[in-house]
């Protein structure tokens, strides 16, 4: 044990940091004591902001069979336990001055091969709990194997690390905290794999709760599951949480925001209608609607929105630039996303139609003001005609989409055709004749 005069760290404090005072001895307590705050502020982020498994980019500690069955490979890579950073640096060679090093290539280690079990004294030595060699099941008898991570930390002094004695003096320096790990089995008795998850992790907080100081200070992870039937070659089920870091958390978020936040147009009927002419209201269906920052585009053309859209809907006008007779997607941006419809919107001027009683009144002299109701009466090109004849707008009126004033146009009486004449518009859209006929009462 290192040569330590007391330990004051006291996580119950709240201490955060160890400020020299003037004309105060710095002890080697002082020292220690800044150095575990700083640790457990570390590892405190990581335990309860990262949470235990192998960072994302990694594959470190996957748990796969070899040729022979009697053992196992531990892929190399790290993982995160209990806010620890665990590396596992692969197969790891004796030198002759009795150190330990890692191979040039980075071949993953067999269970068999740690250190713990090749070294029958060294649980011991560590204070830990022995280990024995990767056993298989008697033929004929199934069984349930837990695949998991021990880890813990122990000092190191110059008698293990001669780096640690300073050459020019040859005095020992401080001595160090290594953080070692190894990987066990258990048989997990009665369990089957439904409840193989609960049993695990009850066998693990047995071993946190363990007052053995051979288990003291020690965190433990799941990696795998292995499925003996008795008789053919086990099957070897992956438990790692993986793809962890704080650059995956933010790229989880997003994923996160996007189900719950970004827009969504409906499976079906996404928009309505489909073809329409400028100015004319369009009903979007859809999910997210009600998220600020709302944009309507039909094409690269920003829409004006009408009214307050609700989750659910939105009623967007066609702008009034867009090109005629091209098909073209819209888009809807919110603050939680963007979504384009799968369905495409078609800008065209409708042929006019007539409604209700077409034109009221029905009947009046020559230059009266009569009043045409129906659709699509505001495209370009708009002319009215009376039995052919051309009939002015109404002075000091503009026609819109449902509506028309116009004065009847001089028409003989005398002739029943024309002076009961069907009334027909015509813009660039298309053209439609009243069913209904006008009565022409006199001339002018």
């Amino acid at each position: 044990m290192a040569n330590i005069s007391r330990d004051t760290y006291n996580r119950i404090k709240h201490y955060v940091s160890v400020r020299l005072q003037q004309g105060v001895p710095l002890v080697d307590a002082d020292w220690n004591e800044m150095e575990d705050i700083r640790r457990f502020e570390l590892q405190a982020f990581l335990k309860w902001y990262v949470g235990d498994g192998v960072p994302y980019g990694d594959d470190g500690f996957r748990i796969s069979i070899v040729y022979d069955r009697a053992d196992f490979y531990i892929s190399t890579g790290r993982c995160l336990v209990g806010g620890w950073d665990v590396m596992n640096d692969g197969l790891v060679e004796r030198q002759t001055d009795g150190t330990w090093v890692a191979t040039t290539e980075r071949y993953p280690i067999q269970y068999n091969q740690q250190r713990l079990v090749k070294e029958v004294d060294l649980w011991q030595a560590w204070g830990v709990a022995r280990m024995d060699k990767f056993t298989t099941p008697p033929t004929d008898t199934p069984r349930l194997d837990l695949v998991y991570l021990d880890t813990w930390e122990r000092e190191v002094n110059d008698r293990e690390d001669p780096d640690l004695v300073n050459p020019a003096i040859s005095i020992p320096t401080c001595v160090r905290l290594k953080r070692e790990w190894v990987v066990r089995v258990a048989p997990i008795v009665d369990a089957n794999l439904t409840d193989f998850a609960v049993q695990a992790e009850s066998f693990l907080q047995e071993l946190r709760d363990q007052s053995d100081p051979q288990y003291q200070g020690h965190a433990y992870y799941c990696l795998a599951r292995i499925e003996w039937d008795g008789n053919s070659d086990p099957v070897f089920v992956d438990l790692r949480r993986t793809g962890i870091s704080l650059i995956d958390l933010e790229r989880r978020i997003r994923v996160l925001e996007r189900r719950v936040l970004a827009p969504a147009f409906a499976p079906q009927n996404q928009f309505t209608p489909r073809e329409a002419h400028p100015e004319t209201p369009v009903t979007i269906a859809g999910s997210n609607f009600d998220i600020p920052g709302l944009r309507v585009l039909f094409g690269t053309v920003v829409a004006e929105v009408i009214g307050t859209p609700s989750a659910t809907q939105i009623i967007a006008k066609v702008p009034p630039t867009l090109p005629l007779g091209n098909a073209i997607k819209i888009t809807v941006t919110t603050d939680g996303g963007s979504i384009v419809s799968d369905e495409s919107f078609t800008m065209k001027w409708l042929a006019p139609t007539f409604s209700g009683s077409q034109f009221t009144p029905s009947e009046g002299l020559v230059g009266a003001t009569i009043t045409l109701t129906g659709s699509n009466f505001n495209a370009p090109g708009l002319v009215v005609k009376f039995a052919g004849t051309l009939a002015q707008i109404a002075p000091n009126t503009t026609p819109s989409a449902t509506q028309i004033q116009v004065t009847v146009p001089n028409l003989p009486p005398s002739d029943p055709v024309i002076a009961d004449p069907t009334i027909t518009v015509e813009t660039v859209g298309g053209r439609v004749m009243s069913t209904a006929r006008f009565k022409v009462t006199s001339t002018q």
